[in-house]
């Protein structure tokens, strides 16, 4: 079925979906307000920020010593100081130590920090040993304290102190506020798992009833050869997004968008920011960012460095995605503070952080001294569930903490193949009639397929590759299921069933100067060959004489055997 991002469904099987949203200010040159394929919106005004009119409702008590005739207001809470507000408490301390203290949010945490940033599993490790001889200590303490005072025994009398190690408490604490800093990069990797979901449901439509609202299509394009690092194209989604036209966005680097608002989790996700540009690698942040009208949102945005054939700098790609709705509900985070409505028991704390070896060691010999009949029986080692296993025995070098004596999800660690960003595989083609594939992502990047025409990629019936032709010509976006060649035609080996949204990127004047395409693997389909399989051979060919009863069988196998050895 065909939609293009104007036109109505058609017999085909090729879809684009409708914008939700209006577009921007700049009209294009190849479509109009007339034709059924153009985008034309308007901006509006920015509007001043509106009162609830709830708050405005008459006074009817009869006060003689009283002059109003509204309620007094309540003092006003702006969105930005709501927004930034619930932005510190999320990338706070406090909820760091709510993580620790809850054993599945920590294993989240140390299984985003090792696919993320295996670099810092030292210090995760090393925090985690001193924070159990922390609650060590204060477990003796407990059992201290509740030493019992008996009259006969002078020696009871008077209360232990308690057990305190400075040294080790300063240690623990400069290594909790490393970890600090690795907070940010675990919501990113929390929220990018939700939104990438999002999005490619978005595209593939697998969510029944889902409306298209342009979810992750907000891509802008810098060129760092220029001054300041300006802004070249941008797509109509980030000029909605920003509410800027294009005119205005073009030419500027996109700071701008930072307002005067700082904090302290913007400023450092800015510094990682610009040392990754510096290094031209590829990093997601979360940053809060104004549009036009003053008011705030939650930015995912990822910047991806583009390089030509010979691996050299030519553009930043980024992508923007509005993440307000997920901070406001701090969704997939868990709750931001430590429960502190019951006392905590002390031997609990300690028991959560003992690795398997510890737990078997207990099991084998807790209690020995209050039984009183023992059974001897063997033993077997067991590994026990538990939410989080980091072993660090002195004699184990911590650089064998993998993945698997860490107990963590099976993910990439590769920075260049794991999924920094919502999408892990576009193409940036030129615009119509050249259509050459210019940049790809790391996973898309074969042999050959740079400068390649990007409809040689593309297999089935012709009226597929005639309706992406025609959609790139009138400059529409489009979404389709295609048939992806893994080599370009003619005589390619095989086909996957991908789907594809084609997103047009504008200049100052809105028009096309280049096209974005998201290519998403279709799970629900295997990859198909271009050709027929042969047919069986006899596994006895070349090692014996045939052995069949049949005459045509046997000469049909020595047939099959010429054309192997021929």
């Amino acid at each position: 079925m065909l939609k293009t991002d104007h036109g109505k469904p058609s017999t085909s099987w090729v879809r684009a979906s409708v914008p939700s949203t209006p577009e921007i200010l700049s009209p294009r040159e190849h479509s109009s307000a007339n034709s059924p394929h153009s985008q034309e919106t308007v901006i509006t005004t920015p509007q001043s920020t509106s009162v609830d009119i709830s708050t405005l409702e008459s006074v009817m008590e009869d006060d003689p010593e009283s002059f109003d005739l509204l309620p007094p207001s309540l003092p006003h809470q702006t969105e930005v100081n709501v927004l930034e507000k619930k932005a510190e408490q999320v990338f706070s301390q406090a909820h760091l130590q709510a993580i620790f203290d809850n054993p599945k949010q920590l294993r989240e945490f140390i299984g985003s920090l090792n696919q993320r940033r295996p670099q810092s599993i030292p210090i995760l490790v090393y925090y985690l040993d001193a924070l159990k001889a922390l609650r060590a200590i204060r477990y003796s303490n407990a059992v201290a304290e509740a030493l019992e005072f008996n009259a006969k025994l002078p020696l009871t009398q008077g209360r232990v102190p308690p057990t305190r190690n400075p040294v080790l408490e300063e240690k623990a604490s400069q290594a909790f506020n490393l970890l600090v800093d690795e907070l940010p990069g675990y919501i990113v990797h929390v929220w990018t798992k939700i939104m990438r979901q999002s999005a490619l449901n978005s595209i593939t439509q697998r969510t029944e009833g889902a409306p298209s609202n342009n979810l992750a299509e907000a891509f802008c394009l810098a060129d760092p050869s220029r001054a300041d690092t300006p802004l070249v194209f941008i797509s109509e989604e980030f000029a909605r997004m920003t509410q800027y036209s294009p005119s205005f966005l073009i030419g500027k680097n996109c700071r701008f968008l930072q307002g005067p608002a700082t904090n302290k989790a913007t400023d450092a996700a800015k510094r990682r920011m610009a040392e990754a540009c510096s290094c031209s690698k590829e990093i997601t942040e979360l940053v809060l960012n104004f549009r036009r009208d003053g008011s705030p949102f939650m930015n995912l945005i990822t910047i991806a460095p583009l390089v030509d054939s010979r691996g050299a700098l030519k553009y930043f790609l980024g992508v923007a995605t509005d993440v307000s709705h997920l901070l406001a509900t701090t969704t997939g985070l868990g709750p931001l503070h430590s429960p502190n409505d019951k006392k905590r028991d002390e031997l609990r704390g300690l028991s959560e952080m003992l690795t398997a070896t510890e737990q078997e060691t207990v099991r084998r010999f807790a209690g020995r001294m209050h039984t009183t009949t023992t059974t001897n029986t063997t033993t077997t080692i067991t590994t026990y569930p538990s939410d989080y296993e980091i072993e660090s025995e002195l004699s184990t070098p911590i650089s064998s903490c993998s993945s698997e004596n860490l107990s963590l999800p099976k993910e990439p660690t590769s920075p260049t193949l794991s999924h920094l960003g919502i999408f892990d595989q576009y193409l940036l083609i030129r615009p119509s009639p050249s259509l050459r594939i210019l940049f790809t992502s790391p996973t898309l990047r074969v042999p050959g397929i740079l400068q390649s025409p990007f409809l040689s990629r593309i297999g089935g019936s012709d009226s597929v590759r005639t309706s992406l032709s025609d959609a790139f010509t009138q400059g529409r976006g489009i979404t389709a299921k295609v048939k992806w060649l893994t080599r370009p035609r003619p005589g390619s080996s095989g086909m996957k069933h991908r789907w594809i949204r084609c997103v047009p990127l504008l200049n100052a004047a809105g028009v096309v100067g280049v096209w974005i395409i998201i290519v998403v693997d279709d799970d629900s389909c295997v990859a198909v060959r271009a050709f027929k399989d042969p047919p069986p051979v006899d596994n006895v060919i070349g090692k014996g004489k045939v052995d069949c009863d049949d005459e045509g069988k046997a000469a049909g196998v020595g047939h099959i055997a010429l054309q192997f050895a021929g």
